[in-house]
């Protein structure tokens, strides 16, 4: 068994359990490994049909459950039903000036990634991302950019997704239900 599927390598490695309002609980291994666990017990905060992008790339493996990964291109439209916006939930780096462009928003693919998978996204690049009950290990690529992007339909509100935290042991609570998957 990969250590990230054990609670108690998990628990003794420090990191203390996040929850990140797209839908999942977040530990931090390190600066650039990170194990992210999706429960059906607990749904996003962020609409789901949120498009979003990374400040940075990354690559991560399907280690409990199967993903969804839905990418996305975006352009600009004066006429668009979608708005396209930089967003910063960390007072430390503020927005610029200004507000997002209207667009339009087309899929460009979509695929299921079971146990075993590997699949990369490079910065920049929208998607949306669905599991009910999995667990991902992700490595990340340097931050290159100081913002993400959110494409939302417009009249959508724009919720952080730092904006809702939960307590801890919640969570570990969270993490040790789904490891018993990997147990099975």
């Amino acid at each position: 068994m990969t250590p990230a599927l054990d609670i108690d390598w998990l628990r003794r490695s420090g990191a203390e359990p996040q929850w990140f309002g797209l839908g999942f609980v977040q530990l931090k291994l390190d600066d650039t490994h990170r194990v992210h666990f999706y429960s059906d017990a607990l749904a996003p905060d962020t609409p789901p049909d949120e498009v979003h992008d990374h400040r940075y790339g990354f690559t991560s493996r399907v280690l409990l459950g199967q993903v969804r990964q839905t990418l996305f291109d975006f352009t600009p439209d004066p006429a668009g039903d979608w708005m396209c916006a930089e967003v910063s939930c960390d007072p430390a780096n503020p927005l610029p000036p200004g507000g997002g462009v209207r667009g339009r928003v087309e899929m460009t693919s979509s695929a299921v990634m079971a146990v075993g998978s590997r699949y990369s996204v490079i910065a920049r690049q929208f998607h949306t991302f669905e599991a009910a009950r999995a667990v991902t290990h992700l490595s990340r690529e340097a931050t290159r950019l100081p913002h993400a992007r959110v494409c939302r339909p417009i009249g959508v509100e724009a919720v952080c997704p730092f904006s809702n935290p939960r307590p801890a042991e919640f969570l570990w609570s969270i993490i040790a239900d789904l490891l018993l998957d990997a147990e099975a």
